[in-house]
């Protein structure tokens, strides 16, 4: 029994060889023969005259669509051309000059929704590796790379036990997977899906898989991805809606802190551009989704952890904006503007226009939210926002004071005592104190009649 088992291993392993020395053999004569047909063809070219057309002909004789196309280098929508799905028989030819281009037997189906056709030489490139694969596809393979996947290692006899011929047992194979928490063969299940069977009922559930897999295994940027893939290919799916969601999540993870991957591997760097980038494609994808003002918002709070506060503020202005018919949106927009232009007003030196439009902002927050839980948080900001208002113009007052400019510095300094007096009714405040001494030395040691009749007046 051992005898006869080794005879018919031989005989299968000559066979093997056989066809392998054949396929080889053949395939040297074709790529001769293809060779031939490359240099007829290229003679063919060279012999034919450039076909020269004022532009103005060119228009009269193609379509609109066809002059883009040929003449602008533009391209169809995908899924959207005449002859994606065409599968009469012929030649298609040139639109413009009518020369021979493909034959369609070398038509075949991609998936990108534009025709696609295979050259002689692909064709023998493909039979080479049917031959190769062909004869080996039932040796064992513990490593197995997978297009868009990478390389990855199954043990023995588990190759292919997800497998399955239709698209819908497919899909459940890596649901199933999934649920089981087996997430690298339930991704492979689901991308297979999705190449195999791209236009059936089942692949935009298993593009939104593909999504939460990628989650369950942490890799949020890929998710984020496989989302973004949902939604551009499949807009009318059911998924539509909670994909967005997920989106938002995963940049809601990342502007609080989660590290974005080097290569897609290694945790190593935070960027509130990348969060950043990812608000607005999610914008983009929904304007007027349930997320998307929210998305808005933290975009200026990505901009606030960057320090840049004047962008900020820009983000919250354009949600307030966007999505005026939302009264919680603009209130919260109007607080977040505020709060960003007190910390810019905060680490200025003697600009206080931030300042100064804080003050306006929150005074129109108080004015439009009466009834808004943080008013009275709004007043203690405008509060702080006036002493910053009289930081600023002491600033400049010492400036003025250091280069002896007396009546400048004169101005400044009541206007520091203007503020605290009159609009925080705080006189013992440092600054006050001190705008007041500086001003009563200086009309002392200065007493010209200028500078008397400007203190008088600020006073």
């Amino acid at each position: 029994m051992k005898k006869r088992k080794s005879i018919i291993q031989c005989s299968l392993l000559t066979t093997c060889l056989t066809l392998i020395l054949a396929g080889v053999c053949f395939i040297q004569s074709s790529f001769w023969a293809v060779a031939e047909d490359e240099k007829k063809k290229t003679a063919q070219v060279e012999s034919l005259k450039k076909i020269v057309k004022p532009d103005a002909e060119w228009r009269k004789i193609l379509t609109p669509e066809q002059y883009r196309v040929v003449r602008r280098q533009g391209t169809e929508r995908a899924f959207t051309g005449l002859y994606w799905n065409n599968k009469a028989k012929g030649i298609y030819h040139c639109v413009a000059c009518d020369l021979p281009l493909f034959s369609s037997d070398t038509k075949y189906k991609s998936g990108t929704g534009w025709p696609s056709y295979m050259t002689k030489r692909w064709i023998i490139m493909c039979l080479t590796v049917f031959l190769t694969v062909g004869v080996t596809y039932r040796c064992p393979a513990p490593l197995i790379f997978t297009p868009g996947e990478g390389w990855s290692y199954e043990t023995p006899g588990s190759a292919g036990e997800w497998l399955r011929d239709r698209a819908e047992d497919q899909y459940t194979a890596a649901k199933d997977l999934y649920e089981n928490k087996d997430f690298k063969t339930s991704l492979k299940a689901a991308k297979r899906v999705i190449r195999e069977w791209p236009f059936s009922d089942f692949a935009p559930g298993a593009q939104y898989l593909a999504g939460l897999t990628y989650e369950a295994m942490s890799r949020d940027e890929k998710a984020f991805k496989e989302y973004q893939q949902l939604l551009d290919t499949y807009p009318t799916s059911e998924h539509y809606d909670d994909s967005l969601n997920r989106q938002f999540a995963i940049a809601n993870k990342f502007l609080a802190g989660k590290r974005f991957r080097l290569w897609g591997l290694i945790p190593l760097y935070k960027s509130m551009k990348k969060t950043t980038d990812m608000y607005l494609e999610l914008i983009d994808n929904g304007p007027f989704s349930e997320v998307a003002p929210k998305a808005q918002m933290n975009i200026g709070r990505a901009k606030e952890n960057q320090k840049k506060f004047a962008e900020a503020v820009i983000a919250y202005e354009q949600a307030a904006d966007k999505y005026n018919k939302q009264p919680n949106v603009v209130s919260d927009a109007l607080y977040r503007a505020g709060m960003a232009l007190l910390m810019e007003a905060q680490t200025a030196e003697y600009d206080q226009g931030a300042a100064l439009k804080a003050i306006d902002i929150f005074t129109d927050f108080m004015a439009l939210f009466p009834d808004d839980a943080r008013l009275e948080k709004a007043r203690a900001h405008i509060d702080e926002l006036r002493i910053e208002q009289a930081r600023g113009s002491l600033m400049i007052a010492r400036f003025y004071d250091g280069k002896k400019a007396i009546d400048g510095a004169l101005t400044y300094y009541n206007d520091v005592v203007d503020i605290l007096n009159r609009l925080l009714n705080d006189p013992d405040h440092p600054f006050a104190v001190e705008a007041r001494d500086r001003i009563t030395k200086l009309k002392k040691n200065n007493p010209s009649p200028a500078s008397n009749e400007n203190t008088e007046t600020r006073s």
